[in-house]
């Protein structure tokens, strides 16, 4: 089925309708949406509706939904959807009416109540928001976007299933809350002039979002994961001739030319002896055991891979048998890589039967770790169809497969031969 959902930042509003579409240029805003009576949609925009009416236009029969004026904002926040999306009406820990939409499904939940009011508590300026709407969006070409009253989400970063979600998912999830509901001081009510200084809402969301993060996962330790995430991210981007004139540019002979091999020696080796494959641990403890998997079936280590090729045979022979969100995506990807045709083709199959996005998304990944040329080949253009693979995950399964030995050549070559094609029906802007 198809439903509507907006995403104005940055110039998508002048698209929707007449404007002078500048962060700088504020204004309140009065719209009614238009949509057919006979499919069982409903409207929900940045403020709440104040009047519904049914009209007859061209022998078709419509609902109109008008909304309130919303508050003095910037084009690029408005967001307007329809669609027949599930929803709970409730109220967040922070007194804000709140409510969060998605798709049918079930057994899915979300931190948002609680994340509100760490958010609420660590912010001068308080803010009782008028409606602070949640919505759970299947194919968003965005992350997750911090409209004022309605922020809209992929699937995966705002909902999350405990019997299905790792506890990898469930920190993504917490973080990009966190991010967007920072956004509602960093960039709704302050906002920069121009999209040059884009960097003052980025960073301090993204500053926010560890506050998010301890307030409601401690146990998560954001900040010595911020460490690894963002600090040792920026300094190494900081780091490139081209940007820091203090680099050497011919390189160097340094610390990482000798580290490394230790690390894959000895480091590796031993945090893989100590976690192995338990996932019963803190949530702090699997993160790691998550991690020391990946790296030691990745660098060769027989007995994870042996371990990992197991655990797939297992779930394929039974696909009621469940495999740990701890390491799933890293069973996949070790067990595809080690296997054939008929590895991959079976995970492919399990993909397009899933329901489920964040096991699609560890699916999506493992079926990149392929060693053969052709199958790389053919997942890219199963990729471009979006019957297939929804369209915001397009770029992600080009990521998965270009960071994978055997396959950034495969997708460098294709994404070459294919350029027009990949601009003319991905690129928005």
């Amino acid at each position: 089925r198809v439903i509507a959902i907006s995403q104005m930042e940055t110039t998508g509003a002048r698209h929707t309708f007449p404007c002078f579409d500048e962060p700088a240029f504020k204004a309140t805003f009065d719209f009614t949406l238009y949509h057919r009576s006979d499919q069982g949609f409903y409207a929900v925009a940045n403020m709440p509706p104040i009047m519904f009416q049914t009209e007859m236009i061209d022998t078709v029969l419509w609902n109109s939904t008008t909304f309130d004026t919303t508050y003095v904002m910037s084009t690029y926040l408005l967001a307007v959807t329809v669609s027949d999306f599930l929803y709970e009406p409730a109220t967040s820990t922070a007194g804000s009416p709140t409510t969060i939409f998605l798709i049918p499904k079930s057994g899915e939940l979300s931190f948002f109540e609680n994340i509100c009011k760490t958010a609420d508590n660590c912010h001068v300026i308080a803010i009782t928001f008028f409606q602070l709407y949640q919505m759970a969006v299947a194919d968003f070409g965005a992350g997750a976007m911090e409209n004022w009253g309605l922020v809209l989400y992929r699937e995966t970063l705002l909902l999350f299933d405990e019997n299905i979600s790792s506890v990898h998912d469930k920190y993504s999830i917490t973080q990009v809350i966190g991010h967007e509901l920072g956004h509602q001081w960093f960039g709704n009510l302050v906002t920069c002039a121009w999209w040059n200084e884009i960097w003052l809402n980025e960073g301090f969301a993204s500053y926010v979002q560890y506050i998010a993060v301890d307030g409601v996962k401690p146990e998560y330790k954001p900040w010595e994961i911020f460490i690894i995430d963002d600090l040792q991210i920026a300094l190494s981007a900081d780091a490139y001739s081209n940007s820091h004139p203090l680099v050497h540019p011919e390189g160097r002979f340094s610390s990482i030319t000798y580290s490394k091999k230790y690390i894959l020696d000895l480091v590796v080796p031993s945090i893989y002896a100590d976690l192995g494959w338990d996932d019963s641990n803190t949530s702090d403890s699997a993160l790691i055991t998550r991690y020391s998997i990946d790296a030691a079936c990745t660098y060769g280590n027989q007995d994870c891979i042996d371990n990992a090729v197991m655990l797939f045979d297992q779930w394929r022979n039974d696909t009621t048998t469940i495999i740990s969100s701890t390491y799933r995506t890293d069973v996949f990807c070790t067990a595809i890589r080690e296997g054939g045709l008929a590895e991959w083709d079976f995970a492919w199959e399990q993909y397009l039967l899933s329901q489920n996005a964040q096991f699609q998304s560890s699916l999506r990944y493992g079926l990149s770790c392929s060693k053969d040329a052709w199958v790389l080949n053919r997942y890219l253009e199963y990729a471009m169809d979006p019957t297939k693979v929804r369209k915001q995950d397009i770029q992600n399964t080009f990521s998965y497969i270009a960071r994978q030995e055997y396959g950034k050549y495969t997708a460098w070559a294709f994404a070459m031969n294919n350029w027009d094609r990949v601009i003319n029906q991905y690129v928005v802007s």
